[in-house]
């Protein structure tokens, strides 16, 4: 019966409410001298008078701005105007309008009504220290309530209030209230102050003074057990006071609405109070629904007092929010700014310290632990302010590289001073940006360590390296360093030569090579090809076979020397007239002696590779750089290990295939002039060029051989004119320029 009752008494103050509130004293019809009414588009109640000094400017004279808000962007009248505004009844001339409201207890155990001894238009309730445990039944039946305040009393739940609209001040201070839920206050669009201090609050629902329309100016929740608070019931959505929470045990702020956009452009701020708390990291803005212009807004236009908090400043305490907010603290000094209480050493440091000294930032790490994947025995941490991630293995006694790593990029690992004997490729090492092994014993180097392009430095200094990989032609100049090392070196490593020239080029002498030969030792910046190969008969230039010929010319004949440099005339005769197609035919038999005709109508090819494939190197290069490449450009390639067919005479696929290609792509190498069937296919290819002036032949000179090398006198001419590419093409245009010398793709659909 008792729940039908308060019910009954809802419905009957509600319906009286809104007969009653049209009693009001018209507000259109009240004027108070020196104060003038003040009306916000953000704000509901068309009661409230301020004093006429706000509207002045901040340094004028007879201003009452706050100084606070002094170097504000804020709407100036509408800060000054939260703190001074009134409503009508507090001033003498209409206090006429208001009486007094009383409680009558019911019972020993905090049940009470309301009761009044006269009639008026608005109406005050006010009871300290009592012992009411809850809202007097009859509470609706006065719509007309302006203030409540029933602070020391032993109040345990904040009910409905919708039926009063004219509510202005709830003050309920020193009660025992545990939560307030959202629909308590819901619909108070004149509500301007709210007294929740010194309660037992662990919980606020979402949306607790964010409702709209509504008039919160002042809100009090300090010294209760609030843990967490949603980010809505902050950032308000109009102009404040202030909003103190200080003095509870928060720790986070909530977006459980998953709310976006609800910074307004140009309406809202005020001063929000958050000292003593359990705060220890600032929350990063992207978490609550804020965009970083949003974020930039608040920091601005929001007095927010964290000091006195638990702020432990490490890695997440680095951001732009950091540069943001100490920023918009300079705007509010006479607050001060929070204080690091943690990590020790940092104790103390002001916030604002880190953006303003140089290089202080570097101090913001976040330590990283064994169980968060750091190698035993070393010290790792994340340090933002230089985009890395620290491994710090020094003077471990690490006799192998670390198998576990942090799972995270940008690492920077640092493993000096162990005995470390093999450089071994991990997959770690995709994500590490550098790596210092010097002072190891550092023997051998994985090959595939030179292709991983993010590194952007290895120290290997001061370990025992004695070779050196050809892939090392494939690294960055600036991003490793050998120091003085001295290395054996081979007849193919002539290109050690060059890959040092290079760093010289672009002041990157981060290395000392001295390379050991069959003879002495020799500087390897200054090595020769003579000093390499033992017992090599050394080339002589093309101009010495010129004055040789020239000494011939003397007592020989210039056929002579025509037979001595018949290719090179040969080459140079094709590179100066114009390429045409020639209608040529060709027959040969086949194993079984059937004769075939083959002309250029049969093309099925651009191009025709020919290497040694016995070299596990070149043909890796050629299948998944080289063919890929091509084919990605939309030509078509006759690859032997991949084209012919099996259980087919060698010789006469070789024969029948040559025929059928346009272009010939030679990679020369040691091995090549060695092999048979590497043999075989040059002297096809160089019987097909010489008699089809449409055909093209180009070399890839990969072991840097030079002419006095190759046997072969028709491929010594391409080596001697210059006609061969280097394989390291230091300018990295190797593609490019076999794309030059194929020329177009040939249109097959035409054969």
């Amino acid at each position: 019966m008792t729940g039908y009752k308060q019910w009954m008494y809802f419905v009957i103050g509600c319906l009286v409410s809104k007969a009653t509130t049209t009693t009001i004293v018209n507000e259109t019809d009240v004027h108070i001298e020196g104060y003038f009414r003040w009306e916000h588009p953000s704000i509901a109640s068309k009661f409230l008078f301020c004093e006429q000094c706000c509207k002045k400017l901040p340094f004028e004279k007879g201003s009452c701005f706050p100084v606070m808000y002094m170097n504000n962007n804020r709407d100036r009248a509408a800060c000054c105007s939260t703190t001074t505004t009134r409503p009508f009844w507090e001033f003498s001339n209409y206090s006429y309008l208001k009486g007094a409201l009383y409680i009558e207890y019911k019972s020993l155990i905090g049940f009470a009504k309301i009761v009044s001894k006269n009639k008026y238009q608005l109406y005050d309730l006010e009871h300290h220290h009592g012992f009411l445990k809850k809202f007097p039944d009859n509470i609706c039946n006065f719509p007309t309530i302006v203030r409540i305040d029933l602070s020391w009393n032993r109040i345990q739940f904040l009910p409905s209030l919708i039926c009063l609209q004219s509510l202005d001040s709830l003050i309920l201070s020193d009660n025992k209230i545990k939560r307030i839920d959202a629909s308590s206050l819901a619909s108070l669009s004149n509500l301007r102050q709210i007294d929740l201090s010194y309660n037992r609050i662990e919980y606020l629902e979402p949306g607790c003074f964010s409702y709209r329309p509504q008039s919160l100016l002042k809100i009090h929740l300090q010294y209760n057990n609030i843990k967490s608070i949603d980010i809505s019931d902050l950032i308000l959505k109009h102009y404040f006071d202030f909003i103190k929470i200080f003095n509870n045990d928060l720790r986070t702020f909530t977006n459980l609405k998953n709310n976006t956009g609800f910074v307004n452009s140009s309406i809202g701020g005020g001063l929000i109070q958050m000292m003593n708390n359990s705060f220890t990291n600032l929350p990063m803005y992207n978490t609550l629904g804020f965009s970083a212009d949003d974020a930039l807004k608040i920091a601005f236009r929001y007095t927010i007092d964290i000091r006195n908090n638990k702020w432990v400043c490490d890695c997440k305490m680095w951001d732009g929010y950091l540069v943001m907010a100490s920023q918009a603290m300079d705007q509010y000094y006479s607050l001060g700014t929070p204080k690091c209480v943690y990590p020790p050493h940092l104790k103390g440091y002001s916030i604002g310290y880190f953006r303003i000294k140089y290089h202080t930032a570097d101090l913001l790490i976040c330590n990283i632990t064994v169980k968060e994947k750091c190698p035993q025995r070393c010290y790792c941490f994340d340090q933002p302010s230089r985009n890395r991630v620290v491994v710090n293995c020094t003077s471990q006694l690490y006799i192998s590289m670390p198998h576990v790593v942090p799972d995270l990029s940008g690492l920077d690992i640092d493993l000096r001073h162990n005995k470390i004997t093999f450089f071994k490729k991990h997959e770690y090492l995709e994500r590490t940006i550098r790596i210092d092994l010097s002072f190891n014993f550092i023997v051998n180097i994985d090959p595939s360590i030179y292709g991983i392009q993010n590194m952007l430095f290895i120290d290997l200094r001061n370990n025992r390296i004695q070779t050196l990989h050809r892939e090392l032609l494939l690294k960055d100049l600036c991003a490793i360093g050998f120091g003085k090392i001295t290395v054996k070196c081979t007849c193919d490593m002539i290109w050690i030569k060059l890959w040092l020239y290079r760093q010289h080029a672009v002041n990157c002498s981060y290395s000392q090579i001295t390379c050991e030969t069959h003879e002495n030792l020799v500087n390897a910046a200054l090595i020769s090809k003579s000093d390499l190969c033992e017992d090599q008969n050394i080339e002589r230039s093309f101009m010495s076979y010129i004055l040789l010929g020239v000494t011939i010319i003397s007592v020989a004949t210039g056929t002579f020397l025509c037979s001595q440099f018949k290719y090179e005339i040969l080459l140079l005769l094709r590179k100066l007239r114009p390429k045409r197609r020639m209608d040529i035919s060709f027959n040969y038999r086949s194993g079984n002696n059937e004769l075939i005709e083959i002309d250029d109508k049969t093309i099925t090819y651009d191009a025709y590779l020919s290497f040694d494939e016995n070299n596990e190197i070149i043909r890796k290069w050629v299948v998944e750089d080289l063919i890929k490449y091509l084919e990605s450009k939309g030509y078509k390639l006759c690859l032997p290990c991949r084209d012919f067919d099996v259980g087919v005479i060698r010789e006469e696929e070789i024969r029948r295939e040559i025929l059928k290609c346009n272009s010939y792509i030679v990679l020369l190498s040691n091995e090549y002039l060695e092999d048979h069937f590497a043999n075989h296919e040059w002297k096809l290819i160089w019987n097909n060029y010489k008699y089809d002036k449409s055909k093209r032949i180009t070399i890839i000179n990969y072991d840097i051989m030079e002419s006095g090398c190759v046997k072969q006198r028709n491929m010594k001419a391409f080596l001697r004119l210059g006609y061969a590419m280097d394989f390291s093409n230091t300018d990295h245009r190797l593609m490019q320029e076999i794309i030059r010398n194929l020329g177009q793709p040939v249109d097959l659909q035409k054969y």
